[in-house]
């Protein structure tokens, strides 16, 4: 299980009573919002609140670790979902720009051509040195 997953489950189980969401609100000062599966960008947001509250969700778990061990977020799967929300906020960025009445083709497709670029680059620098190599002969 990746650690989507972990945090994924972490926020179900917090939610799913009163007394664990009230538990986890006095703890944190706020509850970190559900994924969403028509917004992608629910993610984005998730992973934004999850960093902020990051100690809060830690000592959460551990004081749940019965129940929540195998969703408990270790440094390296912290570290995978700080990857992943830098990853993802070239996307959130774009989709604020491009959003509302204003928004032309033009300034969409600008935008789309954009995040191919980011995503290409971001896709070659994780291959390895060898595949990296893009001045083939």
């Amino acid at each position: 299980m990746g650690p989507l997953s972990k945090l994924h489950n972490i926020i179900i189980y917090i939610r799913s009573s009163a007394g664990r969401t009230k538990e986890f609100r006095d703890l944190a000062g706020r509850i970190i919002p559900l994924d969403n599966r028509t917004r992608w960008n629910s993610w984005f947001q998730i992973l934004t609140v999850a960093d902020q509250k990051a100690g809060a969700i830690d000592t959460y778990t551990k004081n749940h670790f019965a129940t929540l061990q195998v969703d408990y977020l270790s440094p390296k799967d912290w570290k995978r979902l700080c990857m992943i929300k830098e990853f993802l906020q070239p996307f959130h960025q774009a989709t604020l720009e491009t959003q509302g009445d204003h928004t032309t083709i033009n300034s969409i497709l600008f935008t789309m051509d954009i995040i191919v670029q980011y995503f290409k680059a971001a896709l070659i620098s994780r291959l390895p040195p060898k595949l990296n190599n893009t001045n083939t002969v």
